[in-house]
């Protein structure tokens, strides 16, 4: 149309790194004497900031195996329930540690994902015959594990030392889907923009009042 230009731009952006704190506790550890010593730095799954927790599941009902050091005992789930699995630590003396080095085996964290894409199209007519307008639309898609600086899930705004990767996976699955990729909570898929102006030709008609 004339007097229009119409643009479109394609976006995609990937966080692949981040920083964060971390422990080296799971949940399960926690509970059973394994100390939650923050540091901070890249988390992935090839970090290898502590010495991993040694941990066996085993049946609530059958009890801890022989000679387990220390044990977790009966855990409860997400839901409220407890689970039919408990875990036994097999080097409490180290676990969770990181003073006297690693062990070389990584931590087990999840990489951090953010993947942000967008197609944007834009109409933008400058003022001419009487008229000008702005129009933009833009679809986009927002999906990983990794909200960014602020957590949206539950309100947390701690740059840095949020509450993700304070704990690590651990065996009995406790932390459930907090780290399976999906659509992130400020996913938006539509949004647009429309602004314009007319000027009326001539002008009002002004009518003068009687004498």
């Amino acid at each position: 149309m004339k007097g229009f230009v119409v643009t479109a731009r394609y976006t995609d952006r990937r966080l692949l790194r981040i920083i964060e704190d971390m422990s080296g506790a799971s949940p399960e550890g926690y509970y059973a004497g394994v100390p939650q010593l923050f540091r901070i730095g890249n988390p992935s799954a090839t970090s290898d900031y502590y010495v991993n927790a040694d941990e066996v599941p085993y049946n609530v009902a059958d009890g801890p195996p022989a000679n387990c050091p220390s044990d977790t005992g009966p855990q409860v789930g997400s839901d409220g329930n407890t689970l039919p699995q408990a875990a036994c630590i097999l080097n409490p003396d180290t676990a969770g540690t990181y003073l006297n080095g690693t062990d070389g085996i990584p931590d087990g964290a999840p990489n951090a994902r953010r993947h942000y894409q967008s197609a944007e199209f834009e109409a933008n007519k400058n003022f001419s015959n009487h008229f000008l307008l702005r129009v933009n639309y833009r679809y986009a898609k927002l999906w990983g594990n990794y909200e960014g600086l602020a957590r949206n899930d539950n309100g947390q705004f701690d740059p840095g030392i949020s509450s993700l990767y304070d704990f690590t996976q651990g065996v009995l699955g406790e932390l459930g889907d907090q780290y399976l990729p999906g659509w992130l909570n400020t996913d938006r898929r539509h949004s647009g923009n429309l602004y314009g102006s007319y000027v009326v030709p001539g002008g009002f008609i002004r009518i003068s009042p009687r004498a």
